[in-house]
């Protein structure tokens, strides 16, 4: 059976005859007369008692009939569902790099719930590699990564870059008295950074093997940002941040940037989507000028 069909014989239902159906279809007697008849082969069953007028529903017929709405109606609800112009539901899936987590959980949820309150952000926290990894296996419908190299990221999908920043040493502001020349010094006191998948640290320690100075000495290991600042701020040791992220530090923490003439890293921002994505590409470009204006003031 066809959905059609189904109309047709709804249509007939509710308007008593197969002349009133037709002109509301728009469609020929005739063929509003073989739709029904096809519908009652393929079912089985007589749907209407043709010796009465106005036609009459059988017993079958008036079951046809309740189901029969009940397909329209979710037909109906099919096609409203996947209109372009629909609002988006669901979920939107969007993976993270750890020092982004806090930042794409605030001005661009908030973004998101004013302009797409039916549609559920769920967030996850992930390296750049297997953030890539779930991108292009369809896990994820976006990602924010950050890359201490040149050049983009190594994918095919749409990938655009938000912005570039240095990278900045920071450390508890009772440093601030010691005239800190170089990584060597700063490596004697020790560092406050994620574990050894980070790009961050990976960075840091091809700087401390140019400069002579050894491997990182790493005095705690820790993911996320405020619990990284959290310790830095005690004196336990330096730490890196993204220059945009270090001007939002508190002055209550305490925290002061360190410029070292041995460590010049710059970090990039890229935020990449999957292919294919309807309606979830509007809430998606909230998203993406949401962190480039959040992250470098500009859309």
């Amino acid at each position: 059976m066809k959905l059609n069909e189904i109309r047709t014989f709804v249509t007939v239902a509710q308007t008593g005859s197969v002349q009133a159906a037709a002109r509301q279809l728009h469609m020929t007697q005739s063929a509003v007369s073989r739709l029904v008849q096809r519908l009652e082969r393929d079912l089985g069953a007589t749907l209407f008692d043709r010796q009465t007028k106005p036609l009459a529903l059988t017993h079958d017929g008036q079951a046809a009939l309740h189901h029969g709405r009940r397909v329209l109606d979710a037909a109906e609800a099919f096609s409203d569902a996947l209109s372009p112009a629909a609002p988006p539901m669901g979920v939107l899936r969007i993976g993270t790099a750890h020092a982004l987590a806090e930042t794409v959980a605030e001005q661009p949820l908030d973004q998101l719930r004013s302009s797409f309150p039916d549609l559920t952000l769920q967030i996850s926290i992930d390296w750049t590699a297997p953030l890539l990894d779930r991108l292009h296996a369809g896990a994820l419908d976006a990602a924010v990564i950050t890359l201490l190299t040149d050049g983009p990221p190594k994918t095919e999908l749409t990938a655009r870059c938000l912005g570039r920043e240095k990278v900045r040493i920071v450390g508890a502001a009772s440093y601030a008295s010691t005239r800190w020349r170089s990584l060597r010094a700063l490596n004697e006191v020790g560092w406050v950074i994620q574990p050894e998948s980070c790009g961050y640290r990976v960075a840091l320690t091809q700087a401390l093997e140019r400069a002579g100075a050894g491997p990182p000495r790493v005095i705690v290991e820790a993911f996320g940002k405020n619990l990284q600042l959290s310790v830095v701020a005690r004196g336990t040791g330096f730490g890196l941040l993204p220059a945009s992220q270090v001007k939002k530090i508190p002055p209550k923490q305490k925290i002061k940037a360190f410029n070292v003439p041995d460590l010049r890293l710059t970090v990039s921002t890229w935020f990449i989507r999957r292919r294919q994505l309807g309606r979830l590409s509007r809430p998606l470009d909230v998203v993406e000028q949401t962190l480039s204006s959040t992250l470098y003031g500009y859309g």
